[in-house]
């Protein structure tokens, strides 16, 4: 199975994100590369951060990751991912059948990314 996943090209790139960090990422959906600014909006270090859009293709873009101490050396990771495509009922569409599952595909990777730096940490 191919990972997907986007490259962060700009901004901040590496380590903690902190309160107003913007990151610009890069991906290759359907042969055409897409460009997205994320601003952090919200930081409650360590339990909770969210993230926006700033410029990008979407007409709404929303990602907020939660993180729960659940004893013994255990933590869950949350998130919650919202988006919408501009273009009405054809952004819809597009949303439903065919968007929807490759941005769980890349937000899974995201996770991944997370939880193996946390736990190498």
């Amino acid at each position: 199975s191919q990972r997907i996943a986007g490259k962060a090209i700009a901004g901040k790139t590496s380590g903690l994100a902190e309160l107003n960090d913007t990151t610009t990422w890069s991906a290759r959906f359907f042969g055409v590369r897409f460009t997205l600014t994320t601003k952090v909006n919200s930081v409650q270090a360590p339990f909770e951060f969210s993230e926006r859009q700033g410029r990008g293709l979407f007409k709404r873009f929303e990602h907020d990751y939660t993180l729960r101490d659940l004893g013994d050396d255990y933590t869950e990771l949350g998130d919650t991912f919202t988006f919408v495509s501009p273009f009405g009922w054809l952004g819809s569409l597009v949303d439903t059948f065919i968007l929807q599952r490759v941005m769980c595909k890349v937000m899974e990777s995201r996770l991944e990314d997370i939880k193996r730096l946390a736990e190498t940490s």
